[in-house]
């Protein structure tokens, strides 16, 4: 039923937006533009709204207290008195204070007479240079989100379209894509990020809560990261601590620094290697594949209790317990010091635990 859904807002988001999608290779006879500039003096610390459609928000940050705003608009048709028709009903509004600046695209007037009508393809592109303290509320539908650095909190919000901002630096930012493919964050401080049918990267983070349906997910490097995730893929090149949950997703972690507490169902997890401090690995998991990469100074406790699965590599532990009845199976040992305050435990139904040793 999911994917019937997902085939069908395919069909709608080409059908909708044939009359109004930004184009680079238009073919009507003739393009009109308007262009709108707005400056405004405010606090350091301000908030930035923005609401668009069909365009782009690009913002630069700088060390000026002021909001400054470049609205670039265009309509390409056929018919020059329809195409200018369309340029006029387009209507951007503007509130500003010294605390909050808000501009919106109004397309209500475009899209009361949107059915019936000859096409006519239009773009809306902001331009916008803010306070690096500011915070920002931007909110995007088919088109791009792009910038440099925020200080203060963020809220992005874009569909059918992708992200890029290389510094989001702030304690408090909120992060929401839909259908956005190719979407890139430098440096995240910390995050909320829900992500339904997309592509994101992010290269270095302290703390995110990860929640994504659909979605392929990779980080470079992330301190600590919560996780709710169906169907995709997570991929960590150098992980802290992780905690999670997934259905249907394939979580592959470079290296484990710290912790790794995982709930798995109908996926795999491979973790490659990991530090020789690291404290626990914990994951239940039902018809899931594991591996995981044993670095050879990393002292530990081991448990395993299974339900048809089994461990390949018990060779490298010290076994001090081994049950088998029936399907079940439960092992117990160590790894160089039977002390340790440091576990791997696995509980699996239907699966395999492989262990492999590194080369560290």
């Amino acid at each position: 039923m999911r994917i019937l859904l997902f085939n069908l807002c395919c069909l709608a988001l080409i059908f909708s937006t044939k009359a109004h999608t930004a184009s680079k290779n238009w073919d009507g006879k003739y393009t009109e533009t308007k262009a709108i500039s707005k400056t405004f003096e405010v606090e350091k610390t301000a908030l930035l709204d923005v609401k668009n459609k069909y365009g782009n928000i690009v913002f630069t940050s700088w060390d000026n207290n002021e909001i400054q705003i470049d609205v670039e608009l265009k309509a390409n048709g056929n018919n020059l008195e329809k195409v200018k028709a369309e340029l006029e009903a387009i209507e951007i509004h503007f509130e500003a204070s010294s605390i909050k600046v808000l501009a919106h695209t109004d397309l209500s007037a475009l899209e009361k007479r949107f059915w019936g009508r000859k096409s006519v393809d239009i773009e809306i592109n902001y331009t916008v240079k803010l306070p690096v303290k500011a915070s920002v509320k931007l909110d995007n539908r088919y088109g791009s989100i792009k910038g440099d650095r925020i200080d203060g909190h963020a809220r992005i919000n874009c569909d059918y379209g992708s992200v890029s901002i290389e510094e989001l630096r702030g304690r408090n930012n909120q992060i929401e894509l839909d259908y956005c493919n190719a979407s890139y964050f430098g440096f995240i401080n910390t995050a909320f990020v829900d992500a339904d049918y997309s592509k994101v990267e992010i290269d270095r983070s302290n703390r995110i809560e990860l929640n994504t349906d659909y979605t392929s997910t990779s980080f470079g490097n992330v301190i600590e990261l919560d996780y709710n995730i169906d169907y995709g893929n997570l991929e960590i090149e150098e992980a802290g601590e992780v905690h999670g949950i997934s259905d249907y997703v394939g979580i592959r972690i470079n290296y484990l620094f710290e912790s790794l507490v995982a709930d798995s169902d109908y996926g795999s997890i491979k973790i490659m290697d990991t530090d020789s401090e690291a404290s626990s690995i914990e994951i239940n998991s039902y018809y899931t594949g594991i591996k995981i990469g044993v670095n050879p100074q990393w002292d530990f406790n081991f448990e395993f209790n299974g339900s048809y699965g089994d461990v390949k590599g018990k060779d490298l532990l010290d076994l001090t317990q081994v049950i088998q009845k029936n399907t079940s199976k439960s092992y117990k040992g160590y790894h160089l010091d039977q002390s340790s305050s440091n576990l791997i435990n696995i509980s699996m139904d239907y699966g395999r635990l492989r262990l492999e040793k590194t080369s560290n």
